[in-house]
């Protein structure tokens, strides 16, 4: 069966003809999500939202285009939303734990800041231990960034990038950042 086919039958108002597209096209959506998050959950997420999103779009395709192409522009931005949420709560994880460790800090008597700055001076170390362990093409970035404080379209001046691949790597950076630091941080808060 046609795709275009079975979208003029959804658009009728028949909509068993998605299932059509769906026993289609489930295979193809998963492997790409598969391929974009590192875990299952999050892979079967997007996958569920992309289907959401061909289905309330179907309205606005184009009969006289192929179906394939414009149902992974839909694949495509979704799965870059949700990394980008997902990039934006592992950042603000890394915050939450900083905040919590500067808020610990805070609140310590005097005996104890010896002590809490070691915790404080350790957990910085982790940090740079772990971005050390990233690949090179990560590791450049987040420290001209991070402990450099270069602002980002420097950044990608100063590593001949564009500003777009440059993001993507912090972005991409931070999520195996929290990955890789997790373990460690959270030994530390006890």
């Amino acid at each position: 069966m046609e795709d275009n086919f079975a979208i003029t039958k959804i658009l009728e108002g028949d909509t068993s003809y998605f299932c059509h597209i769906i026993d289609r096209y489930t295979p193809v959506i998963f492997n790409y999500t598969r391929k974009r998050f590192n875990n299952l959950h999050d892979a079967e997420d997007a996958m569920q939202n992309i289907w959401i999103a061909i289905f309330l779009g179907l309205s606005s395709f184009r009969q006289d285009s192929k179906f394939f192409p414009w149902m992974y522009s839909i694949m495509r931005n979704e799965c870059m939303d949700r990394s980008k949420n997902i990039a934006r709560d592992a950042l603000n994880s890394l915050t939450t734990i900083q905040e919590n460790i500067t808020n610990e800090l805070s609140i310590i008597d005097d005996r104890q800041n010896i002590e809490n700055n070691f915790i404080l001076q350790h957990s910085i170390d982790i940090m740079h231990m772990c971005i050390n362990e990233l690949p090179n093409y990560y590791k450049n970035v987040m420290k001209l960034y991070y402990i450099d404080n270069i602002p980002a379209d420097d950044v990608a001046d100063k590593l001949h990038l564009t500003k777009s691949t440059t993001r993507m790597r912090l972005m991409r950076g931070r999520q195996l950042l929290q990955t890789l630091a997790k373990p460690h941080l959270s030994t530390i808060n006890a």
